[in-house]
């Protein structure tokens, strides 16, 4: 039963799933997180893996208020507004690749839109034949019906009558199969959508798939399709993922840490092929949004880009790489329930022995000794904020280590 009194039902959960005051937060503020029982925990999942530089930044909360105080709201709705244009440069000089930014509101809505500029791009150029998308297994991409015909797990797709006749699926570094689907259907793909590394899990694409991708797109002209969701704003490292790449990717698709967790926002990058194809066409997107591109998330969006320089956040994310990859050494090598781990950056996947996909157990005991993480399938996942020091990561881990002796501990009884 619901708590009594509560008439919320939060984003994939259940119904009837009864929500204690210890897993209601009610504050946040630096690495932590407080809750209406009183109880606080070091947040390990960086929110939903997207407050970068911590909860309640001063300097990302300062121009979110200045902009609410001198603007409130001004639209981005056949017109911009300088918040806009503000933002938009400084993603653009951050990522000089690129030509042409457009705002959004969430990852799954700017999924829907690149859905949307793929197919565009394959009308203007004389081949309006090209309206498949290849997606992969394992991939998540959103929940909109767009975004949710990409997203590579089964969450219901068939009961909501997700549209998923343009959309075919192959697995995550498998070079073969994805060139047999350009051998049978090239002529008909518009774009392949990827995520560098794949959030469920942390799968980085290898680079024999990326050699093999780079290669089809140069024979069959497709676009390429990064989406950075979860793996831009130096998640990895680098400000892109896809930026260890051999080529650039035609469309990069940002969110999560775009607004540092503040605000609702997302943005497309559009490179040069995309960008040219479209201005030559004299083209009108036919996307657009009440709430994307205003003042506070705009804002929003360039103190984070300030505050990455600020604190330099590419020499954080590798100290922090180095740091977690030898914690989760010592955790695997000490603790009986750790099976193995993988990942890069801040961002790392721990596979736990007997641990259902579905259960939510470990994560339980993890938060009751003072952490939260975030649940991947047969394990847990760790995505700290980039303002994690030494000590932070000890209390991390060791709650971590508490926890799933408790959870073990548990199970057995």
């Amino acid at each position: 039963m619901l708590p009594t009194g509560s008439v919320l039902i939060p984003g994939l959960s259940r119904v009837t799933e009864s929500r204690p005051p210890s897993a209601v937060a009610v504050a946040a503020k630096g690495l932590e997180v407080r809750f209406s029982d009183g109880s606080t925990c070091l947040d390990g999942a960086s929110g939903l893996w997207n407050v970068m530089f911590g909860h309640a930044n001063p300097r990302v909360n300062r121009a979110v208020t200045e902009a609410l105080e001198t603007a409130g709201y001004l639209k981005c709705f056949e017109t911009s507004n300088s918040y806009a244009e503000d933002a938009a440069s400084a993603l653009i000089a951050e990522c000089p690749a690129f030509r042409a930014v457009i705002f959004s509101t969430s990852g799954a809505s700017a999924n829907d839109l690149a859905l949307k500029l793929v197919r565009q791009y394959a009308h203007h150029t004389g081949r309006p034949q090209r309206n498949g998308v290849v997606a992969l297994n394992g991939s998540w991409h959103g929940l909109t019906f767009g975004a949710f015909s990409l997203t590579g797990e089964q969450l219901g797709q068939s009961m909501y009558g997700v549209d998923r006749r343009f959309v075919v699926h192959c697995q995550p570094n498998d070079a073969d199969q994805l060139a047999a689907l350009f051998e049978k259907n090239g002529d008909r793909i518009a774009a392949v959508f990827v995520e560098p590394v794949l959030g469920s899990g942390v799968v980085e694409l290898r680079q024999d798939f990326l050699d093999v991708l780079e290669q089809l797109r140069a024979r069959h002209e497709f676009l390429v399709v990064a989406d950075e969701v979860t793996t831009g704003f130096w998640r990895t490292g680098p400000f892109l993922a896809s930026s260890r790449w051999s080529f650039d990717p035609d469309i990069v698709i940002l969110s999560k840490a775009l607004t540092n967790g503040t605000c609702a926002a997302s943005a497309v990058l559009l490179g040069p092929r995309l960008h040219d194809a479209l201005q030559d066409a004299d083209a009108v997107i036919a996307h657009a949004e009440t709430q994307a591109g205003t003042p506070p998330s705009c804002a929003a969006i360039t103190a984070v880009l300030a505050e990455g320089a600020a604190l330099d956040a590419v020499h954080r994310a590798n100290q922090l790489s180095q740091a977690l990859e030898e914690r989760l050494t010592a955790l695997a090598k000490s603790h009986p329930a750790v099976a193995s781990f993988n990942g890069l950056g801040a961002m790392y996947a721990v596979e736990i022995h007997d641990l259902d996909g579905t259960d939510s157990s470990a994560l339980a005991a993890i938060r009751d000794c003072g952490a939260l993480v975030h649940k991947s399938p047969g394990g847990i996942q760790l995505m700290p904020s980039l303002m994690y020091t030494d000590d932070d990561l000890h209390r991390l881990f060791e709650s971590i280590s508490a926890g799933l002796s408790r959870w073990q501990s548990s199970a057995r009884s």
